[in-house]
């Protein structure tokens, strides 16, 4: 039987509502005093003593017998109604506002795994020039670029320049304080120019003039 006070359903035989108290009639209560009614539900119970989530009828339809389970109202208790509560005014279904939206999606942004650096270890940060092979002379704006592992392709490099492979040319990483190139791609086609003393080692190729040589020992 539902209470007319505070929407509780309750099982047949009940007098008073297992939530509220009130008796399940509007009849005489003890001494034939008509029962105190209350313009709006009851405050819910402590945790543990109903579940202030649902509340679970006996509905009957073509005489098929069927457990159905509404939602209540988290503040009030009262059932709500296509997620609104018609005696405190509550809606589960409020658009969220920018603020807690902006709020989600920095805790969603918290969430996101990055890769681990080093305690002390920096960010490598470094810069492309293109050069002119007849003058020696900048022919275009500097690129920059971040990071410890930085894959170069055309893409991010020279758009226009076949030459250069469209996936990945070469990496230039940066680690423990020293920078380094690794050749990716496919013809083998990235080389350094010896400005300085370099360390080679077994495997290494090495342009001279126009003609190419593998380093071994």
């Amino acid at each position: 039987m539902r209470c007319q006070f505070c929407g509780w359903d309750n099982p047949n035989g009940k007098t008073t509502c297992e939530k509220c108290n009130k008796p399940l009639t509007w009849g005489a209560q003890g001494d034939g005093v008509l029962a105190e009614g209350h313009d709006r539900p009851t405050a819910l119970h402590p945790e543990g003593c109903f579940n202030p989530k649902a509340t679970v009828r006996e509905s009957v339809a073509g005489g098929v017998s069927e457990t159905v389970r509404e939602e209540l109202c988290p503040k009030c208790g009262y059932p709500l109604d296509n997620g609104e509560c018609a005696a405190c005014g509550y809606s589960s279904v409020k658009a969220e506002t920018p603020v807690v939206a902006a709020q989600a999606h920095r805790a969603s942004e918290l969430r996101k795994t990055v890769r681990p650096i080093r305690k002390g270890d920096k960010e490598g940060v470094f810069t492309l020039t293109p050069i002119s092979e007849e003058t020696g002379e900048p022919e275009g704006t500097s690129i920059g670029y971040e990071g410890n592992e930085v894959a170069l392709c055309r893409d991010n490099t020279d758009p226009k320049n076949p030459t250069i492979t469209s996936s990945e040319q070469a990496c230039i990483t940066f680690e423990n304080g020293v920078w380094g190139i690794v050749d990716r791609s496919e013809y083998k086609t990235t080389f350094v120019q010896a400005a300085r003393e370099v360390e080679l080692r077994s495997g290494d190729l090495i342009l001279l003039g126009n003609q190419l040589y593998r380093f071994e020992l």
